[in-house]
């Protein structure tokens, strides 16, 4: 099935063109930097002498793009300025087939092939152009022409890299616009010619652009089309003013897909599952499943505005199969430290050093689980960004230089985490010690991704034997969930009006492990359309009806149960049944976060070999 429009993330380009001075460059670079922030990602192409002064120049999340690349590697080629070379200066993006360049410039499909191979083996991300002259148009030839131009590269259309932008050669420049009806219909087709050639899901996934005089003036209609993924605009982009406007009629699309992060129910419904039961009594039972269910909810959503994020400015952590294989023994491994640290280290001692550890990076979480709800309100995206340069490895001579963005927000927000983390170590209070929790177990789900479903598979199952024998086996960990007076647990206490508070308590491997599997499945519904959310919302019943059972077994027996023992068969169970019930079972197993990107074409590293010199 194919994709919502909104199931893509919406991209911006800006191609400069041969315009601007250097001084005009960094001017327009400084407008750029003082653009509301939004989820658009917005990439801006000046002349190939500009790009390490704009790129320096830049201070948000605008990536640069290369204008053209060579089609082969370094070597005797004068005047091209070679994929492997951009890599090496930290050029994210390249535009490629721009139709100035196929009519002035004589390139031909099977260059093209062989620049997008070279830009694909060195890491460039890619804005790949085509589109039709106005005689083309007149004879119905459009699409004919748009499928011999794809030809070539079909096998290397990879949606993580590559972006298609459909610029009808009559419109560029000339005033003249396609209609919202000829700009919808060359996409779709463009998009089941994608799908017909290699995959319903890769289609879905791939982002198309409309080029040809986009202005402030017509970008809103194009914008809310279906099938268009943003804009790569020319004449506009030397306009500030217009730019911005364009850029922001991609941020307010008119539709949604499904619930998003910023629901405005989700994190008001969090704060409530945290504070209402330190001050009206509520069963521990039903705190611990709304709170952890919340926390879940949230976290996925997080973890799914992750995923529409470029590499550079995502913050998320992918698991690989070893990492998966070796998790359950390097847990076990910090268990059995944790234990013997309880067991040998006096208290007091063992209580300052988690002190210490954990105000450092509880004022971090704290900051960054508030900043991402605070950061959509329209007076807070105004806010201008600042940067700092920081060279973390300051002792190797040539370290790279590391940029932190942050705005007048962050400084308040990291002082009330630090605030909040310095009045748990000195109270430790169970309030704090559960808002820290929180903040770490929504992070947690939100940055840790899963490379695909046989890894999740992997490591659930690897986990549920782990939990098990640590639970059932040993005291270990029940020793050390008890003696750690660390936020690393949620409490839930039994009796508010009690002299002495008791408490159930929730490890938070329990919530966030399965968190992102069940944040895998919301991305698996994205990636492939599914308005009505059937695996994430399967999993997320999965998950409730597991901590059910948990606890049902727990209350009856008298006795701590493994939560995963009954949370991994939930997760994939649902996950499976829902595959099995839909038809899907080899489309879900073979889902992977990111697909690998095709070989380059061994025909153009030939060519590119025999024509290298030293």
């Amino acid at each position: 099935s194919m994709a919502p429009s909104s199931a893509r993330r919406m991209i911006v380009g800006g191609n400069w063109k041969c315009n601007l001075t250097r001084a005009q460059a960094l001017e327009l670079a400084d407008a750029l930097n003082a653009m509301p922030a939004s989820d658009v990602e917005v990439v801006v192409a000046p002349i190939a002498l500009h790009l390490p002064f704009v790129q320096s120049a830049l201070k948000r999340a605008v990536s640069v793009a290369a204008q053209n690349c060579g089609h082969a590697g370094m070597g005797a080629y004068t005047g091209e300025v070679s994929a492997e070379q951009l890599a090496a200066m930290d050029v994210p993006w390249v535009i490629l087939g721009h139709s100035e360049r196929r009519t002035y410039f004589r390139e031909d499909d099977e260059l093209l092939a062989q620049k997008l191979a070279q830009a694909l083996e060195h890491g460039l991300r890619v804005i790949f152009c085509v589109g039709e002259s106005k005689g083309q148009r007149e004879a119905g030839a459009t699409l004919e022409v748009c499928k011999a131009q794809l030809a070539g590269v079909m096998k290397q259309l990879d949606p993580a890299r590559v972006v298609l932008a459909y610029e009808p050669i009559w419109a560029i420049g000339s005033g003249l616009v396609a209609t919202p009806q000829q700009a919808q219909e060359t996409h779709a087709q463009l998009r089941a010619h994608v799908a017909a050639s290699r995959s319903p899901e890769l289609a879905a996934r791939l982002r198309i652009q409309y080029g040809g005089s986009v202005s402030a003036a017509n970008c809103v209609e194009l914008a809310n089309l279906p099938d268009v993924d943003g804009f790569l605009v020319g004449g506009a982009s030397l306009k500030p003013a217009d730019f911005e406007t364009i850029v922001a009629a991609c941020a307010g699309r008119a539709d949604t897909f499904g619930p998003q992060m910023w629901d405005v129910l989700a994190y008001p419904a969090l704060a409530a599952a945290t504070f209402v039961p330190a001050l009206y009594p509520v069963h521990p039972y039903l705190h611990l499943i709304v709170l952890s269910t919340t926390i879940v909810y949230v976290g996925c959503h997080r973890a799914l505005a992750q995923g529409q994020l470029t590499p550079g400015e995502s913050t998320s952590e992918v698991v690989t199969k070893k990492e998966a294989m070796q998790f359950p023994l390097y847990g076990s491994a910090v268990l059995v430290g944790l234990y013997a640290v309880v067991k040998l280290v006096k208290k007091e001692y063992l209580n300052l050093l988690i002190a210490l550890y954990f105000f450092c990076i509880g004022a971090g979480a704290v900051q960054q689980m508030i900043r991402a709800p605070l950061q959509r309100l329209p007076g807070v995206r105004g806010l201008k960004t600042h940067v700092w340069s920081v060279k973390w490895m300051f002792w190797q001579k040539d370290a790279a230089l590391e940029k932190i963005e942050f705005n007048a927000l962050d400084i308040p927000l990291l002082l009330v985490g630090m605030a909040l983390s310095a009045a748990y170590a000195k109270t430790k209070y169970w309030l704090l010690a559960n808002v820290l929790a929180v903040c770490f177990a929504v992070c947690a789900v939100e940055m840790l991704t899963l490379g695909s479903f046989q890894i999740g598979c992997m490591l659930l199952v690897f986990l549920f034997g782990y939990d098990i024998f640590w639970v059932f086996g040993t005291e270990v960990m029940v020793t050390v969930a008890k003696g750690i007076d660390a936020p690393i647990k949620l409490l839930f206490p039994k009796d508010l009006l009690a002299a002495k508070l008791e408490f159930s308590l929730l490890g938070l491997g329990d919530i966030v492990i399965p968190g992102i599997f069940v944040a895998m499945m919301l991305r698996f519904d994205a990636r492939n359309g599914l308005r009505s959310l059937p695996y994430f919302r399967a999993n997320l019943v999965a998950y409730v009806l597991a901590l059910v059972v948990t606890l049902s077994v727990m209350h009856f027996f008298g006795a701590a149960q493994p939560a995963l023992l009954y949370l991994v068969p939930g997760c994939l169970g649902a996950a499976f049944a829902t595959a099995l019930v839909r038809g899907e079972v080899a489309l879900l197993w073979r889902f992977s976060e990111d697909e690998p990107a095709p070989e380059p074409d061994a025909g153009a590293e030939a060519d590119a070999g025999s024509k290298k010199e030293n």
